[in-house]
């Protein structure tokens, strides 16, 4: 059970120490902050459910409380005056969650007043919780209207993010939070989550953050999530010292009862227990049916050989297309043309604009594809910003025209990501069955390569192999 966490500010400790020792003697936790910053801290991050503030003429804490008071309405106080100026003072604090208590009295009417007030306070902020769930259940919303795996972990980072008032928050499919916090980072274990950021969509952050930045969060969170959390999949956990906080939110599926994903916090300001004990587990519970949901749709999207990201068909599906298209231009002595498509520069997106708008960019150039194909072609995201184009019964002349056009619309264009404006180029490599290729290994090897010679070339190119 956890202990409930008091603040105990006494301006001369020999005098009221019995107070202290009651608390302690009965489970409380009872801590004594120093500043302003230590106080509001256990307020805010540490979880204090109780201010207990012995004034004397001293006025060594009276600051601290004042400050305290001010800036968490909600925490309730007992005041012990031991001077006429500390009642003068104390008196500004009023209504039933702000008790008065004499120096005189038993330990048994203070303990009456402590537990009173944890009640109330207790009361008051499942209340509060219960009106603040239709705020919540407004921002969950746009949750519900996507059927897109990756459009709703990035859409659920950036609720935890709002929830939270965090820093950061980091979104993980499932198994890869294990490959992160189960070691201390190095330098290339920094490279590869980039990549699995920017190219693989594996990591959401909701904030764009760099490479030291990433390696500085991931092994703080290491070394504060207690041990044995691996173990226990389900739950969520908290950690939290001075300087940093996480809590980290496994994601689980009520249709498939396994975790698909976790949601790392990074230093909330939204914390404490009733944030632990009910705000978690209520949106673990309701992204988690809805993730489960999606997840089954996914499921099927990837029977039907689609890129989730994008819409395009996917790599596994490419092999069969080629595999068809060959037997058919061998059946009925036709051709048909590859189009290989990379962004230039398309790191620079990322590195300057962050994965998110980078992640726009290869949806917008995708509906380029879609636009400039006839529904005989097919359109495929090959791979991070590559895509790749098979047009159907398409020579290698006709197909520089239609490379030609997607190279000029994309130059031509300008894509608005959330009021940032992108302008991006593409490099074209072509390779044609049976002129250039006669195997679905060679004509994929053969546009990719001329696509590469456009690139040394000048880039924003439709080459032709040769």
């Amino acid at each position: 059970m956890i202990k409930k966490k008091v603040i105990f500010l006494d301006d001369e400790p020999k005098t009221n120490t019995k107070f202290l020792k009651t608390l302690e003697k009965c489970g409380y936790q009872v801590v004594a902050p120093k500043t302003k910053e230590e106080a509001l801290y256990e307020a805010s991050m540490g979880g204090a459910q109780l201010l207990v503030h012995c004034a004397h003429t001293t006025k060594t804490y009276w600051e601290i409380c004042e400050t305290l008071l001010n800036n968490h309405l909600d925490l309730p106080s007992i005041h012990i005056a031991i001077s006429r100026a500390a009642e003068e003072f104390q008196s500004q604090f009023k209504g039933p969650f702000h008790q008065k208590l004499r120096p005189l009295s038993s330990e048994k009417e203070f303990l009456k007043k402590v537990r009173k007030l944890l009640s109330f306070a207790q009361i008051k902020n499942e209340n509060k919780f219960l009106k603040r769930k239709i705020e919540i259940y407004q921002k969950l919303e746009p949750l519900f209207e996507t059927t897109q795996l990756f459009e709703l972990k990035q859409k659920a980072t950036l609720l935890f993010l709002d929830l939270f008032k965090a820093q950061n928050v980091f979104y993980f499919d499932k198994g890869e939070v294990d490959a992160f916090l189960n070691k201390n980072l190095n330098e290339a274990d920094v490279i590869d989550i980039n990549n699995l950021i920017r190219v693989e969509h594996k990591v959401i952050v909701a904030k764009d953050i760099n490479e030291n930045e990433i390696k500085n969060i991931l092994s703080n969170a290491t070394k504060l999530l207690p041990e044995g959390w691996q173990g226990r999949k389900n739950s969520a956990f908290s950690a939290f010292n001075k300087e940093t906080s996480f809590i980290l939110i496994p994601i689980c599926s009520s249709y498939h009862k396994q975790v698909v994903g976790h949601a790392l916090v990074v230093n909330p300001q939204l914390y404490g227990n009733l944030v632990i004990n009910k705000l978690v587990p209520f949106l673990q519970k309701v992204i988690g049916r809805h993730a489960g949901h999606v997840l089954s749709l996914n499921q099927a999207r990837d029977l039907s050989y689609i890129d989730d990201l994008t819409d395009l068909y996917n790599q596994r599906y490419l092999r069969l297309v080629l595999e068809k298209e060959i037997n058919r231009s061998k059946r009925d002595k036709g051709c048909f043309s590859v189009l290989f498509m990379d962004i230039d520069h398309f790191k620079r997106v990322n590195d300057t604009r962050g994965h998110i708008v980078g992640s726009q960019v290869l949806v917008n150039l995708s509906k380029i594809i879609h636009e400039n194909i006839r529904t005989v072609d097919y359109g495929f995201r090959y791979g991070g910003d590559e895509f790749l184009v098979v047009l159907v019964g398409t020579d290698s002349e006709q197909a520089k025209v239609v490379a030609e056009r997607m190279r000029a619309q994309v130059e031509n264009s300008v894509f608005d990501v959330n009021g940032i404006q992108i302008k991006v180029t593409l490099s074209i490599g072509i390779a044609s069955f049976p002129e250039h290729a006669s195997t679905k290994e060679e004509i994929i090897e053969l546009a990719d390569q001329a696509m590469y010679v456009g690139k040394k070339k000048s880039r924003n190119i439709v080459y032709v192999a040769s």
